[in-house]
């Protein structure tokens, strides 16, 4: 088992502030209830677990949560008490000056996975905001795994074949596109990975109302999809050979290089929406109003469906996308394409960009994609694009 521990602390500047220190990497966390601390902390942790169908509040055990689909890994919220030695006076004695978020798993991976997942979960709490990051050393816990330990550049290339400058001219231009794969799951995987998807989300009804899991490569083989996840651990590495991303003033975060910067997590996101269950607009990786950044490591949303047959006017579904939004509410007006998530069709995306999943309206099937975060790891996250 492999510890990470993370220092959440007070540090008084002009106002009260919340600190999560990686090793001597400080990223800030800003409470908007300064009077209000130590509840602010507790409660997001409450409220992290009890909206993500990821964790799991452990019976009886205050302050620590599970992780069921990723074995014996877990995350504990504890005090952080003073040394009196290091205290001044005659009388010092021990006192809380922070909080303990330590994280455990079974491998480096595992352990970087949960990071990146607690820092995306802590950015959607209202009582506390993440700044960007103020300084910075290689944190390979949270910065995904080298893409070049899964490339196929043969199987890529088989795929774009001789549309692939078209294509990578598209997501340039547009910031998604759309390819069909040929790589489809059969009628018996589509029903294991169903079978598999029974736990709903945690996050309010009239918010999403799917139902997700995250697959290794173990888990996903065992749904005969290990194909399918070989595909999208792949593509990263292809867009880093291939695409020029848009340039950075930021430092790289091993193992993202200036020439390689894009990175894998560890699982792929399987996630099925059955009778009148849908996910509202949203972003990936949405702008932070104050500093005008991306608040998490995400740069591109790669998607490939499981559905056969599917036709959008009678199955609902659609994956409907923003391309001139990386709001999470674009304007009513707004321009939107609908996408069929047809058996085998991959839609790759800029994760900063505003999209839904309408309600499905068949009776009889389940809707079913599989999704990888692609990350872009750099010592601050990236400005708002304009388009």
């Amino acid at each position: 088992m492999i510890r990470f521990t993370v220092l959440l602390k007070s540090v008084l500047f002009l106002d009260m502030t919340l600190a999560l220190v990686f090793y001597d990497t400080v990223l800030p966390l800003k409470s908007k209830y300064s009077n209000y601390i130590d509840d602010s902390i507790r409660k997001s942790f409450r409220d992290m677990v009890d909206s993500n169908d990821f964790f799991e509040m452990r019976t009886g055990e205050p302050g620590q949560c599970s992780v069921p689909m990723m074995g014996n890994a877990k995350i504990s919220l504890g005090p952080h008490y003073v040394d009196p030695e290091t205290s001044c006076g005659k009388h010092a004695t021990h006192r809380v000056s922070g909080y303990l978020l330590t994280v455990e798993g079974e491998s480096p991976s595992d352990v970087g996975f949960l990071c990146n997942k607690l820092l995306e979960e802590l950015s959607r709490f209202e009582s506390i905001s993440i700044s960007p990051l103020r300084r910075t050393v290689s944190r390979s816990q949270i910065a995904g795994r080298d893409a070049e330990l899964t490339k196929d550049p043969e199987l890529l290339d088989t795929i774009f074949g001789s549309q692939r400058d078209d294509v990578l001219s598209k997501l340039a231009r547009d910031g998604f596109v759309t390819v069909d794969s040929g790589i489809k799951a059969s009628s018996a995987s589509q029903l294991k990975l169903s079978e598999m998807l029974q736990e709903k989300t945690k996050q309010e009804e009239h918010i999403r109302s799917d139902s997700v899991c995250f697959l290794d490569r173990e888990s996903a083989a065992s749904c005969a999809l290990e194909e399918q996840y070989d595909f999208l651990m792949a593509i990263s590495s292809y867009l880093n050979e291939h695409f020029s991303p848009e340039e950075s003033p930021n430092k790289p975060i091993l193992p993202g290089t200036q020439e390689r910067p894009l990175t894998n997590p560890a699982r792929i996101q399987a996630a099925a929406y059955g009778e009148n269950e849908f996910y509202v607009v949203h972003s990936d990786n949405s702008i932070d109003d104050d500093t005008n950044t991306r608040r998490n490591f995400r740069w591109f949303t790669y998607i490939l469906y499981c559905n056969d047959c599917w036709d959008l006017t009678k199955d609902g579904g659609a994956l409907r996308i923003y391309p001139d939004c990386n709001t999470d509410l674009p304007e009513d007006n707004s321009k939107y394409v609908d996408i069929n998530p047809i058996n085998g069709k991959l839609l790759i995306f800029d994760s900063r960009l505003a999209h839904s999943v309408e309600k499905v309206t068949s009776k009889t099937r389940r809707r079913l994609a599989l999704t990888l975060w692609a990350l872009r790891p750099e010592d601050r996250n990236i400005v708002a694009m304009v388009r």
